[in-house]
């Protein structure tokens, strides 16, 4: 079995002392023996439910008369704060994980109703057609051996921010309007959070990347965004503005192979360049680096990236782009655990339920990145084994 298929795999049955483990050490700011209790078995419910996790089914399943109204007003009406509890998390994850990347990954939660809040209904590229969805954005630390979203921010259209919906669904007197002010936002978090600083990965093909860029840059962020083909962009040579895949195609003389041909290689060698560029428009971002890589294979897409990063070698770049790839294995898991599984309609109720799911995916990952190491020991032990004898 392959990384891929090992990360997207059924979530197993983790171990009782590996989930009060995580759970004292997420839950440690709550000031409320109960919460911490409550806390406890909303995590063993979202790791153990079949099926949708709503607060219903996590009751049923934890077998307790009290448990349905008691879980209701722990995700929806208690006064614990998920910000306090993501932080405590992300630590523990930073140091579990050994994250190379902070990758920010977009997420479209369909809904069928108007009065969730965060509710809009718009097309979305990715599905191809108009929906009622909420739009998210996670900010997942990644590392080969696993990935775990850390922090949660929903754009919330205008209808979300005014004092009619603030009275409603509880959203904050501050929210974000946008994408990118989202972005901004839960980069600032992890950084008061004290976590290392890592670059941020992100799939920006479906939105416009002068924002998230010049939020980045203004935060002296180390970044990597995946970009259209037909980005704009300011070739330095010429003082030109052409689409980004016209820029790869100019300078396709200097490229250079990126994976040698022959035994253990992809049968079609990939090729890549870098190109110093200029942002498109007004954005103030200081030297960029574009990196575009592509194979002989008239059919595949040329992959191409921006970033900030202007000296580091092409080859780390796209290998560091592979992170895209890790989150979207772990985001199966995190799917599993109740990711897009929240049936109630307030801002704070759903924050809660999305830590609670943080904590439900980091045990996940980590019981199975356990299994696999001590798989690799008794596999290493036989073979040891049969060298002694």
């Amino acid at each position: 079995m392959n990384g891929s298929s090992q990360r997207a795999a059924r979530v197993r049955h983790p171990s009782d002392k590996l989930v009060e483990h995580v759970c004292e050490t997420a839950f440690s700011p709550f000031r409320r023996r109960r919460q911490r209790e409550w806390g406890e078995v909303y995590v063993k419910g979202l790791l153990t439910t079949a099926g949708r996790k709503s607060i219903r089914s996590i009751a049923s399943s934890a077998g307790m008369s009290s448990a349905e109204q008691n879980l209701h007003h722990f995700i929806t009406n208690s006064t614990w704060d998920w910000k306090e509890v993501r932080r405590e998390l992300a630590r523990y994850a930073d140091n579990a994980v050994a994250p190379v990347a902070w990758v920010v990954d977009p997420l479209v939660i369909q809904k069928a109703g108007e009065h969730s809040v965060g509710v809009r209904r718009t097309f979305v590229p990715g599905l191809g057609k108009t929906v009622q969805r909420q739009y998210v954005l996670g900010v997942w630390i990644a590392s080969e051996k696993a990935s775990v979203p850390v922090e949660w921010h929903m754009v919330l259209p205008d209808k979300w921010t005014s004092s009619e919906s603030r009275r409603k669904v509880g959203t904050p007197g501050k929210a974000c309007p946008s994408r990118s002010d989202c972005l901004r936002e839960a980069i600032e978090e992890l950084s008061r959070w004290g976590l290392r600083q890592r670059p941020v990965v992100m799939d920006a093909r479906e939105v416009d990347p002068l924002p998230l860029i010049g939020k980045l840059a203004a935060s002296s962020v180390p970044f990597l965004l995946r970009i259209r083909e037909d980005t704009r962009l300011a070739d330095l040579e010429s003082g030109r503005l052409m689409a980004a895949a016209q820029l790869a195609e100019l300078h396709k003389g200097a490229s250079r192979p990126l994976l040698p041909a022959g035994s253990g290689a992809p049968r079609t060698p990939v090729c890549g360049l870098g190109l110093r560029v200029g942002a498109a428009g007004p954005v103030r971002t200081g030297p960029l680096l574009m990196a575009a890589q592509w194979t002989a294979d008239p059919r595949a897409a040329t992959m191409i990236w921006l970033t900030n990063m202007v000296d580091t070698p092409i080859p780390m770049l796209l290998g560091l782009g592979r992170a895209l790839h890790w989150v979207r294995a772990d985001r199966e898991t995190c799917s599993r655990v109740g990711m897009r599984d929240f049936e109630g309609r307030s801002f704070p109720g759903w924050h809660r339920h999305m830590t609670l799911v943080s904590v439900a995916h980091t045990i996940a990952v980590l019981t199975r990145t356990g299994q696999q190491r001590q798989q690799w020991t008794r596999r290493t032990e036989a073979r040891l084994g049969q060298l002694v004898h």
